[in-house]
């Protein structure tokens, strides 16, 4: 797996929530995942009526084994504070983000400078094009929508970094080459040339541990080989 799959694969995950609604009630199966993985965050079991956009984007981390590089919680602010301890935060609110990082907004930003307050909602960056970034939010209208902001627009306080190589790399199963129960060890490499060259075994047989009929048919074609009289 690449970088580029695993950021693929988080923000299909998020997509896959979109439309579910607190009018829907289907809100609660984002909540029910969030809650459903012990120790829960700082202790704190989210209710259906709370606010739930952080536990949208810990819920999307869960579903697709990615706990371990976005953190787990239901407050935007403590969930920046993981990102800034874990060193993978953006303090640049004008940083051009990628499919998959995390966006977090102060909606009393000023427009002034870099902000620097409180965050109130997050989301996940679906795409970057034109210099427009769509974002998938949970509590967006009580529901799963998309956003569009412009790069470095108002109201943006940072982004979270999720370490998307690093979960690649650990999560890519090394190919394995077959191993041929046929090819001998160093050790019994010579010893085995000559069994095949005498015709005392063909080279395939035996297959495993050797059955007792190749273990006959071996001697007795040794006993060929050595002049003797196999009857």
């Amino acid at each position: 797996m690449t970088e580029n799959e695993a950021r693929k694969l988080f923000v299909d995950t998020a997509k896959s929530y979109l439309g579910y609604s607190e009018a829907s009630g289907k809100h609660r199966q984002i909540i029910d995942l969030y809650n459903s993985k012990s120790p829960l965050p700082r202790n704190y079991r989210v209710t259906y009526t709370d606010a739930w956009c952080a536990t949208f984007v810990s819920a999307c981390a869960i579903k697709c084994g990615m706990a371990n590089i976005v953190p787990r919680e239901c407050s935007c602010y403590y969930q920046v504070l993981q990102f800034q301890q874990m060193e993978r935060w953006m303090e640049n609110d004008g940083y051009i983000p990628k499919s998959g990082d995390i966006i977090y907004y102060d909606w009393q930003d000023n427009g002034v400078g870099d902000n620097k307050g409180v965050p109130d909602h997050v989301g996940i960056v679906e795409s970057v094009s034109g210099g427009v970034i769509t974002v998938i939010e949970g509590n967006k209208n009580d529901s799963v929508e998309r956003r569009k902001i412009a790069v470095d627009g108002t109201c943006i306080r940072g982004y979270g970094l999720p370490n998307f190589a690093w979960w690649a790399a650990q999560n890519t199963k090394k190919e394995e080459k077959p191993v041929d129960k046929n090819e001998p060890s160093a050790w019994a490499k010579e010893a085995w040339e000559w069994a095949k060259r005498t015709g005392i075994t063909d080279g395939t047989n035996p297959k495993d541990n050797a059955t007792r009929q190749e273990v006959v048919t071996m001697l007795y074609r040794f006993s060929k080989v050595e002049g003797g009289d196999a009857k």
